[in-house]
This record gives structure tokens, C-alpha cells and sequence, in this order.
């Protein structure tokens, strides 16, 4: 429940430590990612199925596809996008624990259909903002426990969007995982281009995040930092 929408979620997951796959839907998710969504009281409709894989040792590679239906009160049905993400991971150990590593990620989300609605001429007004986005960024990594239950992973590299800017993208977190299924995150990361639906140019974001896990594999330290 939020922004004045009740939802409801469903998440299967199915694999190993070395490969798996997982579907996630999600009906009415309260969509609070900007200030004009938040007054619009607006909620997604979305689907997303994935697969990961290690590909050989300190390889990994992801695929995943997703639909959304973008709403605001009044209207549940404003805008509908489809698109995909993926990603190639590569790590190696290289000094007293230190793990360094490459990566390449993509988020595409492309319109399908959306409201135009009357706007200041000659630009009509879009509802939320939405837009076509295809962002590629090429990443270094360094990543490293630090004992006592600390690590932290750390990226800097390039990105650039398609259809907008492009410039650094850079960032940072440190974990406290004190015991298997628990970790307490804080991060921040910079980016010259959105990631965002309804937003355009660089963000700077910080935040501190906590996962609990009740009996599931842990996740590689990858899939926690990936974009």
C-alpha cells in the first residue's frame, strides 16, 4: 500500500547458485519515483521474466525483459512501455581479497503507447514524463571484505543514454553482514543520465538499505550493485 494505491505482488524463483531464473509481477506498485507521480497518486502494473547464468568461472550473464502500464488516480492506463535489461559481469581476485572486475550493462524501456494530452504549444503534455530510454554503461569494479562482517564494492565507468546525454557514472557501498541473510547496505552513486522514467539528466542518489533473507541462497555481491 502507498501513495494512495493498494497492490499486490507475486515472485517465483527457480535455480541454483550457478544459474536460475525468476518472474516478478506486480499490480498497482505505488509509483513514487518523481515528485509528479507522487501528486498524480500514480501506480505501475508490471511484469519482468530473467535469467542469470555464470558462464564460466568469475563470468556472469543476465537477460531480462519486462512490460509496465504506467496510471495516475483517475486513469490506470496513461502509458505502456516494454523493454529489457542485461548485463556481462567479469571479477577476479588480484591482491589480499581484493576483487576487481568489468561490466557491461543495459536498460532499455521503449513506449509502446501513451497519452497526449493538450500542452503548451507546440509540445504536447505527456503524462509522467514517459519516454523512450536505452542507457549502456561500461564499468570498473573493485569490491573487498574488510572482516568483521564489512565489505564494501565500489564502480566508476561511462554511460550514455540513446536518447539523451551521456557523461560518469560512479559509485559506492558499504555493507555490515554480520550473518548469512542479513545486510545492512549504505550507498551512493552518481550518474550523468537518468534512470529514472520522467526525469532527464544527471542524479545524485543515497541511500541506506536493509535485506533480510529467510532460508534463500545469498546473492552475489554482482546482482546487489548492478545497475
Amino acid at each position: 500500500m502507498g501513495n494512495g494505491v493498494t497492490g499486490a505482488k507475486l515472485g517465483l524463483y527457480s535455480g541454483t547458485p550457478t544459474g536460475f531464473g525468476y518472474i516478478d509481477v506486480n499490480y498497482h506498485q505505488p509509483y513514487v519515483d518523481t515528485p509528479t507521480a507522487v501528486d498524480n497518486r500514480a501506480a505501475t502494473d508490471n511484469a519482468t521474466i530473467g535469467y542469470a547464468q555464470q558462464l564460466w568461472y568469475g563470468m556472469w550473464g543476465s537477460i531480462a525483459g519486462h512490460y509496465t502500464r504506467y496510471g495516475v488516480h483517475g486513469d490506470a492506463d496513461v502509458a505502456r512501455t516494454a523493454g529489457w535489461d542485461g548485463n556481462l559481469r567479469w571479477n577476479t581476485p588480484i591482491w589480499g581479497g581484493l576483487l576487481a572486475g568489468i561490466s557491461y550493462d543495459v536498460h532499455g524501456e521503449y513506449v509502446t503507447d501513451n497519452d497526449l494530452r493538450t500542452g503548451a504549444a507546440p509540445t504536447p503534455f505527456v503524462p509522467l514524463g514517459i519516454r523512450n530510454m536505452e542507457n549502456h554503461a561500461v564499468t570498473l569494479n573493485l569490491s573487498s571484505d574488510l572482516g568483521n562482517g564489512f565489505w564494501f564494492a565500489a564502480y566508476a565507468g561511462y554511460v550514455v543514454d540513446r536518447f539523451a546525454s551521456d557523461g560518469l557514472l560512479a559509485g559506492m557501498d558499504l555493507h555490515y553482514t554480520p550473518a548469512d541473510g542479513f545486510d545492512l547496505a549504505l550507498g551512493v552513486r552518481q550518474s550523468a543520465v537518468s534512470y529514472t522514467q520522467g526525469q532527464r539528466g544527471s542524479q545524485l542518489t543515497a541511500g541506506l538499505n536493509l535485506t533480510v533473507g529467510m532460508g534463500a541462497p545469498p546473492q552475489p555481491s554482482w546482482m546487489q550493485n548492478a545497475l
